[in-house]
């Protein structure tokens, strides 16, 4: 199971809403499309987006497809002048910034 969130802040980069996008079998990387990540962001006309996904498995590393859906969502964002912040990755209480990894 995969849990997909969404997190869209203002200009002060405060938190302005928070989504709850998916709740799923798939892997996070078949569900996710910036165009959807971003009408979201969009409709909330903030600056900013986060996304928080968990993994399935034991292992919070990201995957290749975590890396390349997250580097699809920078460069879209850039496009849109919506900044993507972050990508956080959740695994049984643990978490991987893939920010502080150098990976966005």
């Amino acid at each position: 199971l995969e849990l997909i969130i969404d997190i869209v802040r203002n200009q002060p980069n405060k938190t302005n809403q928070r989504y709850i996008r998916s709740i799923t079998w798939h892997s996070f990387c078949s569900l996710i499309h910036p165009r959807k990540v971003f009408k979201l962001a969009t409709l909330a006309n903030t600056s900013g987006i986060i996304c928080i996904h968990n993994h399935s498995s034991v292992d919070p590393e990201p995957s290749k497809e975590d890396i390349e859906t997250t580097s699809r969502l920078v460069k879209s964002g850039y496009l849109l002048g919506i900044k993507a912040l972050d990508h956080i990755i959740i695994v049984d209480g643990k978490c991987i910034n893939l920010l502080e990894k150098g990976l966005m």
